[in-house]
């Protein structure tokens, strides 16, 4: 699978990591998907989706997370650094960790850029 070889590199970890606690807090607690709308409603975002998730079966939904994550990085920082605040738990510490480390923020920007500009052509 073509997805698979991508996030099999081992230098896509913070990323692979990144998606999968973003996963993560949205299929554990499904509130979140609302309070996640919400918060981009408040930030001025017309017209919020929620965060596509992967799924196993479609092998380009690892690619379209990813993609929407690299668009709305900054508002999805400040989403989790708000729940850390409002209703923090393991995944959401660890999310907050990576967030507020400015060295993993960098790499994690540069490896979704190079997914984006890389990818575009045979995700869809």
């Amino acid at each position: 699978m073509i997805s698979q070889a991508w996030i099999s590199i081992t230098h896509f970890d913070l990323v692979k990591t990144l998606l999968a606690n973003i996963k993560k807090t949205f299929v554990l607690a499904k509130a979140r998907r609302a309070q996640y709308l919400s918060f981009l409603s408040r930030n001025g975002v017309q017209n919020p989706i929620n965060v596509p998730l992967p799924v196993a079966t479609r092998w380009n939904s690892w690619f379209k997370m990813a993609f929407y994550i690299n668009d709305h990085y900054q508002l999805l920082q400040n989403f989790y650094l708000e729940e850390q605040k409002n209703d923090s738990n393991e995944i959401i510490e660890k999310l907050a960790e990576i967030f507020n480390d400015t060295t993993k923020n960098g790499c994690i920007q540069i490896y979704l850029f190079f997914y984006q500009n890389s990818c575009t052509k045979i995700h869809k």
